[in-house]
């Protein structure tokens, strides 16, 4: 069995580390591992989770992309948690400060939201391929979509959910928030979705062709 080791760029510095301990275990046992980095943590091409995610649900499926998109939103809850920053409230059930139903409402942010990545671009995957779209085509749609998926699902959460206390962190007025909800998803949104389709498309490309070879895909 090939195996690849994908790193976003919060773990890139810890490449080599990963990649030798995951050869260490696997190879033994007959498979190879692949290393797609990221390989440092100076790469030009900057490595998200969100880009991830969608990579797994492409080439894993919606459940594995879901899966994924978990893990990653426990590890924001996480580190909202012991490192809690001005809007760690929206991120960590911990940090709520409006008790459980604040509670609830930052665990869907911080988890549901990243569910949410892997779900629908791997179910718009398989709604390509179901139409035999080319996969120079398929993939920066879904790269784009899966990203803009975490944009909106997580400020729109925030504008619907919490936007009293996050007028209040941000020190404006609650009719402020719908501004500020829409710049970011102009101002960041959108070019990190952008950037999305093109590594999603790189990358799925290769592990694609591997994927297929060995019958998986």
């Amino acid at each position: 069995m090939r195996i690849a080791l994908i790193n976003e760029n919060s773990q890139a510095a810890k490449n080599e580390l990963i990649l030798t301990s995951l050869k260490n275990v696997v190879e033994p046992m007959g498979h190879t591992v692949d290393n797609y980095g990221m390989y440092t943590a100076a790469d030009e091409a900057q490595l998200t989770y969100v880009q991830v995610g969608i990579l797994g649900a492409i080439l894993l499926g919606p459940l594995a992309g879901s899966i994924l998109g978990a893990v990653f939103g426990i590890c924001s809850l996480i580190s909202n948690t012991i490192a809690p920053t001005l809007l760690s409230f929206a991120f960590s059930p911990f940090m709520s400060t409006t008790g459980l139903i604040g509670a609830l409402k930052a665990f869907w942010i911080s988890v549901g939201c990243r569910v949410l990545i892997g779900l629908i671009a791997g179910l718009v995957w398989k709604l390509f391929m179901a139409f035999r779209m080319k996969d120079l085509i398929a993939l920066p749609i879904v790269g784009f979509i899966g990203s803009m998926v975490n944009t909106v699902a997580v400020m729109g959460s925030i504008y619907f959910l919490l936007a009293a206390e996050y007028a209040a962190a941000k020190n404006v007025g609650v009719t402020a928030v719908f501004g500020l909800v829409m710049g970011t998803v102009t101002a960041s949104g959108i070019p990190e979705a952008i950037a999305a389709a093109v590594l999603v498309t790189v990358i799925g490309k290769a592990l694609l062709a591997v994927f297929r070879r060995l019958g998986k895909g």
